[in-house]
């Protein structure tokens, strides 16, 4: 829709688009309003700093003059953003952690690690406000017998609930160990409290009690994407990436970022490459890798550039995140 109004109106598709984000006071389809109680709004900021970071005017130009000198491939060069609301008041998690008297940490959280990093972030809060060494920290497995009652791990929620749940408990622990803390390294203050019979086994529950908006807060970002297509062949390849997103504060940026491009290639795959197909019976085609194409190394982008917005706490989140 934007694209046809642009070449209507004859104007750049990004101005057109710029025109139409939201304002602040606006009020989402999702019951949310733009600038009111923490739910921020980055985009308009993404938006400029990545065209200005890429030089995308100027690379959109030299798309343009590669197109008008070469017949049988053809140049393409993209910008879009995303806004995905975060409905946090659907989690609540608990957490246990134990101290021993050597100095190790052993934390049970509410949330299952699934490859996206969850128990990364609960033990780097926890060492965090423990002020211990982070190889300090275990993180067990999720474990009901120990932490019950809490909801699905999914939907981009679980790994900051389980984090505040294990901060809460780690606060507990943090005045148990206060008396023995003094000129003593963490290994000396741990054996101390246990020989002096200090409770160093703490749990802890929480639930994100929302705002006025339906959803707390939104995470955003912006993308510019170029690619070349062979008109006779029709390979297409992804020559260069840049993306810039807002996570907040991060709980742990590395974790992000790998996050981030993962579900970039993911979603590149099924855009460009995967087809589930049927017979007329309902049979499925394709069965296999044979048929049905998966991104592999040689796909993803010659040059992939993946940021986060710096100095943009979450005013809502975790830790900021």
């Amino acid at each position: 829709i934007m694209e046809h109004v642009a070449r209507t109106v004859g104007r750049p598709l990004e101005e057109v688009m710029q025109l139409n984000f939201y304002k602040e006071g606006d009020k989402t389809p999702f019951g949310d309003t733009i600038g009111k109680d923490g739910f921020n709004w980055t985009v308009p900021q993404l938006f400029k700093q990545l065209q200005e970071s890429t030089k995308y005017q100027d690379r959109k130009k030299a798309v343009q003059e590669y197109n008008a000198k070469n017949r049988w491939t053809k140049k393409g060069i993209a910008i879009s953003t995303v806004k995905y609301p975060m409905g946090t008041t659907f989690y609540q998690s608990g957490a246990l952690i134990c101290i021993y008297g050597d100095g190790s940490v052993l934390v049970s959280s509410g949330g299952c690690e699934l490859g996206q990093g969850l128990a990364t972030k609960v033990a780097l809060v926890v060492a965090d406000t423990l002020k211990c060494d982070l190889k300090k920290i275990s993180v067990g497995d999720r474990d009901t017998a120990k932490v019950p009652n809490n909801t699905c791990t999914g939907g981009s929620g679980t790994s900051e609930c389980s984090s505040e749940a294990a901060i809460l408990a780690a606060n507990k622990l943090v005045a148990a160990l206060k008396p023995y803390r003094d000129g003593k390294t963490w290994d000396e203050a741990c054996a101390a409290a246990v020989a002096g019979g200090a409770q160093l086994m703490a749990t802890a529950f929480w639930q994100n009690g929302g705002t006025s908006n339906n959803d707390p807060y939104a995470t955003y970002g912006a993308c510019t994407s170029e690619v070349m297509v062979d008109v006779l062949t029709g390979e297409v390849r992804v020559d260069r990436v840049d993306i810039l997103m807002d996570l907040g504060t991060q709980l742990d940026a590395a974790v992000d970022i790998g996050q981030l491009q993962g579900g970039f290639v993911m979603a590149m795959g099924y855009l460009l490459t995967e087809q589930v197909m049927y017979d007329d019976q309902g049979t499925q085609l394709n069965l296999g890798t044979w048929e049905y194409k998966i991104p592999s190394a040689y796909d993803i982008p010659v040059e992939f550039n993946v940021s986060l917005l710096k100095d943009s706490p979450n005013p809502v989140g975790v830790k900021g995140s």
